[in-house]
């Protein structure tokens, strides 16, 4: 265990819970939202993850009070220059992503040709599903702009375009949290995904969190990211294999986690639902 960041870690996470409490918008939400979400900004912050979709709480006006929070953040520690926020106003959707971490993930997915290296395939959501490792040229574009957006402005805060339809927005999202698989609707309108599909399930998450145990009880379990693949892929897609990916899941992000102390646990298992939720 790295002691030296674990403790850095802790610092982080006493300094996001404090500085929570002086935005009013961030207040609002019960505590344990607020401690989900403290928690999840410190992993971007140290590293450990890419991008976090802001769930755990719903601020009235977003991307002000996140960026107020960055902003008070940075003033006060060093761990968190890399954090940018990202915001889609139509959907009300925010991203805090840590910049250096994105700019290779954007750099490997763009790559010409794909390749194993791109750390994300893309399954396209029509009557007959498809796998690439090549994004949709539609989404190549936006995630183009986001990369050139971070590279040339400094700016805490970033808007996604507001004329992305969900068929963009989709991927993107998956791409910016570090899913290893993409879902991309097969036109913007569509509703209706996977319906009695069975799906490999993967769910990263961090037990018996030692560095949170004062803010989240011993033992806890948090969920790093949470995606799923058709079953159907595994066998003539051999990255997409469960073995495969629960072992590239598992390199990945204990390597990330084993700098602050914490261990990654991957879980793999199947379901099948009349519907998936993207």
């Amino acid at each position: 265990m790295n002691y030296s960041e674990s403790t850095t870690f802790r610092a982080s996470l006493a300094l996001v819970s404090d500085e929570i409490r002086n935005v009013k918008a961030l207040r609002q939400p019960a505590r344990i939202k607020r401690i989900q979400f403290a928690i999840d900004l410190c992993l971007v912050a140290h590293g450990v993850r890419t991008g976090y979709l802001v769930d755990a709480i719903c601020p009235p006006n977003p991307m002000h009070a996140l960026t107020t929070l960055l902003k008070a953040l940075r003033e006060k520690s060093a761990a968190f220059d890399h954090v940018r926020l990202w915001h889609h106003t139509p959907t009300a959707q925010s991203f805090l992503v840590h910049t250096p971490l994105l700019q290779d993930r954007l750099a490997a997915v763009l790559r010409a040709g794909g390749g194993p290296e791109s750390d994300c395939v893309f399954v396209t959501l029509d009557t007959h599903l498809s796998v690439s490792r090549v994004p949709p040229e539609t989404l190549q574009q936006a995630l183009r702009d986001v990369r050139s957006s971070m590279t040339e402005s400094s700016s805490l805060s970033l808007a996604l375009s507001d004329t992305l339809t969900e068929d963009i927005l989709i991927p993107l999202a998956a791409v910016l949290i570090d899913y290893a698989v993409a879902y991309v609707p097969a036109f913007s309108a569509q509703t209706v995904f996977l319906q009695s599909e069975m799906l490999d399930v993967y769910t990263v998450s961090i037990k018996g969190m030692t560095p949170l145990d004062s803010e989240s009880g011993p033992g806890n379990e948090h969920v790093l990211l949470k995606f799923s693949c058709p079953q159907v892929f595994a066998s003539d897609h051999a990255e997409l294999s469960p073995g495969t990916l629960v072992e590239k899941l598992q390199v990945k992000f204990s390597t990330r986690l084993g700098r602050i102390g914490m261990r990654a646990f991957v879980i793999h298992h199947t379901e099948t639902q009349d519907r998936v939720a993207l």
